[in-house]
């Protein structure tokens, strides 16, 4: 199974690829799924790792910023690989973990 099948799989919903979060220079998030109620910032990483989870965070934000939105905007971290403690870690700051 590929990366966007594993997401689509996992969320469902209309799914975008590249999307454009920064509000003052060029920022992208790897993918976005829109839901009615939700949507999705992922990031696509092999492995689970600092950058991944900052990025993540920073990138949720920035969208809700950029589109003013006002359905629940979650961060999400795409990988194969995930450690156990950086899962922890996801798990206090309520990053949603997709294993592909």
């Amino acid at each position: 199974m590929d990366m966007e099948e594993g997401v689509k799989k996992e969320l469902g919903g209309a799914l975008l690829r590249e999307v454009d979060v920064g509000i003052s220079t060029s920022k992208k998030a790897d993918l976005v799924v829109i839901k009615e109620d939700t949507v999705y910032v992922i990031e696509v990483e092999d492995e689970l790792n600092y950058a991944a989870i900052g990025q993540a965070l920073a990138y949720s934000e920035l969208y809700k910023q950029r589109y003013s939105e006002k359905r629940d905007v979650k961060p999400v971290i795409a990988c194969s690989k995930i450690d156990l403690d950086l899962k922890l870690v996801c798990e206090r700051l309520n990053i949603k973990l997709i294993k592909l």
